[in-house]
């Protein structure tokens, strides 16, 4: 699940620094930084309006609106664990589901890198990213959102996971 958002602020980003000359690793580190929080957060609101993609067709208006304050709050943790526990919670089925897809893969681990990584901005940590090793990372790590898509879709055309 690409987002142009960030295709767009990775290639403006990476074309200011070959145009500009200013490959300064302190420079090129901010943009990382930048994006790299703009990641995250496309990803969080893309996982967020996933789960709860499905309430659209609840039609009583307090159910619909319980559940989806109970998304917000349990849709906070940014690793693949998280999500695995949120669609644990929903059903075990979906749960496992979701973990065939992206256990022990490379769009996982990239996943979780950048989650980390973001965490670690966040709480003036260090984390040593370059805009070609953020480019890497987010090149696989969009898939996963691919897969939850894919793993909710599976699991609610299998009878809502009966």
């Amino acid at each position: 699940m690409r987002i142009n958002e960030i295709d767009d602020a990775l290639s403006i980003c990476g074309r200011h620094l070959e145009d500009s000359g200013a490959l300064d690793p302190e420079i090129e580190w901010f943009l990382a930084q930048y994006i790299l929080v703009r990641i995250r957060a496309n990803f969080e609101e893309r996982v967020r309006a996933l789960i709860s993609e499905p309430l659209d067709e609840v039609a009583d208006e307090y159910v619909r609106q319980l559940a989806s304050h109970g998304v917000n709050h349990v849709v906070r943790g940014s690793q693949t664990s998280h999500i695995s526990e949120t669609l644990k919670r929903i059903d075990p089925n979906l749960q496992a589901e979701f973990r065939r897809r992206v256990s022990n893969t490379e769009k996982e681990r990239s996943f979780n890198f950048l989650a980390i990584s973001r965490n670690q901005t966040a709480h003036s940590a260090t984390a040593n990213l370059t805009l070609d090793s953020l480019s890497r990372h987010y090149e696989v790590a969009h898939l996963v959102l691919d897969d939850l898509r894919d793993s909710i879709s599976a699991w609610r055309a299998d009878a809502n996971g009966a």
